[in-house]
């Protein structure tokens, strides 16, 4: 067996492991364990072992902060819930996935380095939000500066942007560890692609939040006097439309600063 079939057949299984993992715990739904696993296996059959670690780091990390402590109903903005479903992983590991097909015939360095910007941009937003809950102070629009509720598209907080800065980290901290020990591609020191994946996860969760504040769609519930992410109240109603683009859903704004945060990186590693 070459080296491809042992990849692709241990990352099919491990993708099997973590998605089956994943549904057990009510953080994927069906059709979302089904597209983590095809998401999983492709990245460690044409991309690499180090490269499943850290698509692995980001479901691990991002499901785990999101079982901690208790969501408040208005932290709740979309009636889909807290399961990630196909088009959620797909705008969080769709570009990951690709990026490590192409690697198969394309610069496998250049591709890495863009492979781990658009995993912190992913990691960035999800530690961004998840540990955005457990802030004291209201977030405020990004955008405009005015406060805003809990959960509002392009709001922030001290603690969410801590949370974005740490998790563009880890994935940085991981990448170059990889390169360091020869286990990932790269055309540069450690160091340097640390830095470029880290900067770039960081600056595409900033990047999410501005178009969370100015394009995407948000909608406002006329009984409830709530606004949420989607047509559709969580109480039942359709909703009004407030402001943005109604194409724009978050999952296009978080599948946009995930294809940023490979760009930013991408061109970094190149320009380097």
């Amino acid at each position: 067996m070459g080296d491809w079939e042992l990849r692709f057949a241990f990352g099919a299984v491990a993708a099997a492991v973590v998605a089956a993992a994943g549904y057990r715990r009510r953080a994927l739904s069906e059709d979302g364990a089904i597209a983590a696993w095809l998401v999983g296996t492709v990245i460690v059959a044409f991309g690499g072992w180090w490269w499943g670690v850290l698509v692995v780091l980001f479901f691990a990390s991002s499901t785990a902060l999101g079982r901690i402590g208790t969501r408040r109903p208005e932290q709740t903005r979309d009636v889909r819930g807290n399961r990630r479903d196909l088009v959620q992983v797909g705008a969080n590991g769709g570009i990951a996935a690709l990026l490590a097909a192409l690697a198969a015939a394309g610069d496998r360095e250049l591709l890495f380095a863009a492979f781990a910007g658009t995993l912190a941009a992913a990691t960035a937003d999800t530690w961004a939000t998840e540990l955005g809950r457990f802030s004291r102070v209201a977030p405020r629009s990004i955008f405009t500066g005015m406060q805003v509720a809990p959960g509002a598209s392009g709001g922030v907080t001290r603690v969410g942007t801590a949370g974005a800065m740490a998790g563009a980290l880890v994935i940085g901290g991981v990448a170059a560890v990889g390169v360091w020990r020869d286990w990932a591609p790269s055309g540069m020191p450690s160091l340097a692609l640390f830095a470029i994946v880290t900067g770039a996860g960081f600056s595409a969760a900033l990047l999410d939040s501005v178009l969370g504040a100015t394009l995407q769609a948000n909608y406002g519930c006329r009984v409830c006097e709530e606004e949420t992410e989607s047509p559709v109240h969580r109480c039942g109603r359709e909703t009004v439309l407030l402001r943005g683009i109604p194409a724009v859903t978050n999952d296009i704004v978080n599948l946009l600063a995930t294809l940023g945060g490979a760009g930013l990186a991408g061109l970094a590693a190149w320009s380097v």
